[in-house]
Formats: C-alpha cells, structure tokens, sequence
C-alpha cells in the first residue's frame, strides 16, 4: 500500500438484496467519480442468488470476473466477502482446505484483489492454526486478506504484509442498528489500536447514521482509526454529495509519521496528527457527553507557512459543518475549537504550490 490517499468503499449500509447491483455500479463510474474509491467491496450474498449478483441467470465465476475486469479498466479492485464457518445462507464455507484453496485460486483467476474472512468468532487454538493457514494460502494466490469477526492483531502483519485489515474490535458496523458509547471512541485509539490495524468503518455521512456524533467526528475518525485498507461505510452517492469531498479524495491510509497531542485523554477527548509526505492531517474528537473547547497548537508543522482546511462542528443538527478553505497558519499559530457533544473537528495543513516545489 502506498500513502496517497485510498478509499474503499464497503456496501454494508445498503440493503442487502442492492449490494451486488451496487457494486456493479461503483465501477462504472470513474474512478476518481466514486472519491477517488481504489477498491470495491464486494459484501456477503454476492456466490448466491439472493440479492440479484446471478439475475437473469449466468455463471457466478464469470459474471464476478467480468465485474473485475470492468473495475480494473477503471482502476478499482475488487475485494470478495466469504464466511469461514458452513451452513449459512449468503454462500459455502471455507472450513475445509482443500475448499478453501479451490475458492482463492478462482478469486486470482477471477482478477480479485482480496479477500474479506468473516465469522471466525473464538481464540482457540485451532482457530488461531487457521489464521495462519489462510495468512499462507492467501500469501501462495497473492490476495489481499482482511480478518473479521476475528480477535485482535498480534503482530501477523509483520510477517505477512498481505493483511491489509482486521476487526477485532466493536466498530462502526454496530451503528446500522444502535449507537456506540462516545468512551468507546475515545478509548481504542490508547487502547486496541495500539496493538496493530483495525477496520473500525471511519466515516458515516448520512444523518441516521451519526447517531450520537456530529459529522466533523465521524469524518475526524477516518484520521484517528487508521488501517491500510480503510473502507468507508456509508452510501458512495453520499460521500459524492459531502462538502467534504476534498478531503475524502486525499486522506492516507498509511502515514510517515503520528502525534498523539497534548489534551488528549483516555475516554474523553482524542487529539492526533498524522504527518503524509508534507501534508498533516489533524482530528480532535470530543468523546464526553458534554461540549468542549480544545486549543490546538501547530507546533508539529514544518517551518513557514501551510494552507489549511478547517472542518468545526457548526450550529444546528449534528450534520452541520462549517469549513474552512486556504487558510494561511504557521507553526507558532494557535487555533480554537468549540465543540458539541460527541462533536469533533478535522484539519488538513498543506504547503502552498509555490512553496512544494
């Protein structure tokens, strides 16, 4: 994975029976038409007839190869969803190897860039061996493996690169049906995502789905809660309709280097910079249930000047922004920020053009 900035879209918030059609959809457009989407997210039900990926009849190896070849002319890779354990109804397992090696050599054939492994759900031992094994099968076939329904990293990723993802971590998926305690957000990032990446879902645009948070703080986690491959949950029309398109477009997935600023504290406030190339990117999230004013000093960026791209929490509903363009700041500069419950606040410090090159 490079650092420039990676979308990946996940289809989890569309009704099941649309995903495939969806899917489909995603790739005919531009690459860049999509927020600048590198990969499709191809979710459960896609190897039965379900939710219309067979419509009208067809093999499924051919019609997902097909769906492949379309996104690669257009730059998107195509990431499959598949259950580990047998017997549910969104497609076969991959318990046994010799199956399980079958369904990842038609993946490559296919043209798939990765793989999504769900539902492994305990820390025994033989499960811990199939992690391994599917780290080594996966590494043979050259897919891309993201871990769900899994236990939390330690350490694979070191060895086998190829694991661009993992959950072990309640995450934002739990927001298409409730709503996640504001400490929660505030804690992970001092505690699980210490340990290695995790696929938290950054990044919900919609209104119903910013529950208890304000759309600074969910467009705030996207820099906070860092993983390779980094899927945004929500409605790829949404992020297309978002004043915050421009920072969608850009922000990295990997980073040179990270500040955890001074204010930040376990449970209640997260205030992070993250350094790619030049350009820093900076969230604050307010995780108390009260409103919070927060100074954030700019003495992590470079000498001279940078432009800066402010997004605040702004007055009435929880999706109101307020955004700031081209806004000249240096190092001894300070910026206040006020915000909500649950509210945040999202920066991007980039050199001028005259000044880059």
């Amino acid at each position: 994975m490079d650092s420039g900035g990676q979308v990946h879209l996940y289809l989890g918030c569309i009704p099941q029976r649309r995903r495939a059609m969806v899917a489909a959809e995603v790739v005919r457009r531009p690459v860049r038409g999509y927020g600048g989407a590198s990969t499709c997210w191809v979710d459960g039900g896609w190897r039965t007839e379900k939710w219309g990926f067979l419509r009208d009849g067809g093999d499924l190896w051919a019609r997902l190869t097909e769906l492949c070849r379309y996104g690669k002319e257009r730059n998107v890779g195509i990431v499959v969803w598949n259950a580990y354990p047998e017997g549910r109804d969104d497609g076969p397992g991959l318990t046994n190897p010799t199956v399980r090696r079958e369904f990842f050599q038609k993946c490559k054939d296919a043209g798939v860039q990765g793989v999504k492994i769900d539902f492994f759900d305990s820390e025994r031992k033989e499960i811990i061996d199939v992690y391994e094994a599917i780290l080594r099968e996966t590494a043979e076939y050259q897919l891309t493996i993201n871990f769900h329904g899994a236990n939390k990293p330690a350490g694979e990723m070191r060895t086998w690169p190829h694991e661009v993802a993992r959950e072990g971590l309640r995450e934002q998926e739990y927001v298409l049906w409730d709503q996640l305690p504001l400490e929660h957000y505030g804690s992970l990032p001092f505690t699980r995502m210490v340990v290695g990446h995790g696929d938290f879902l950054p990044g919900f645009v919609r209104s119903k789905y910013l529950k208890n948070t304000t759309s600074s703080f969910q467009f705030g986690t996207t820099v906070v809660f860092s993983s390779p491959f980094s899927c945004w949950p929500d409605h790829p029309e949404a992020y297309l309709e978002s004043p915050m398109l421009p920072l969608i477009r850009t922000v990295p997935t990997m980073w040179d280097e990270t500040r955890v600023l001074d204010g930040s504290a376990i449970g209640r406030t997260v205030a992070m910079a993250r350094r790619s190339g030049e350009d820093w990117y900076v969230a604050v999230l307010n995780c108390q249930r009260q409103s919070h004013d927060y100074t954030l000093n700019l003495s992590f960026l470079g000498d001279g000047e940078y432009r800066a791209m402010l997004c605040r929490d702004a007055d009435g509903p929880n999706s109101a922004l307020q955004i700031e363009t081209a806004i000249p700041v240096k190092r001894n500069n300070t910026i206040t920020i006020s915000m909500k419950q649950g509210g945040g606040f999202v920066g991007k410090f980039s050199r001028p053009p005259e000044y880059s090159k």
